[in-house]
């Protein structure tokens, strides 16, 4: 298997995943909940590169109460399902906690 030796940018990649639920035909307000939870995502490197300890530190640091943390761990997961299902998944990222 061959891997991309640049990931995509945090908005590309994010920006595709959105592009891809609505041609999906996904509501807008739920296009809109993506995009919101999606935000929350390092913006220091590629979304790509993130572990499943970045995904926990991120959950732990909300200050949500924890029906909004599920909220966010939802759109995560949807995201990175997308990424392993476009074959997008790198060497680095693990699946978030069930």
């Amino acid at each position: 298997m061959l891997y991309q030796t640049e990931l995509p940018a945090h908005s590309d990649i994010i920006g595709a995943f959105i592009r891809d639920k609505k041609l999906s035909g996904l509501a807008p307000t739920t296009l809109e909940f993506y995009h919101e939870k999606l935000a929350k995502l390092s913006h220091d490197s590629s979304v790509l590169e993130l572990t499943k300890s970045d995904l926990q530190q991120l959950l732990y640091s909300l200050t949500c109460n924890q029906g909004g943390k599920q909220a966010y761990l939802r759109a995560f997961k949807a995201f990175f399902n997308w990424v392993e299902e476009n074959g997008l998944q790198t060497l680095t990222h693990t699946k978030t906690s069930k």
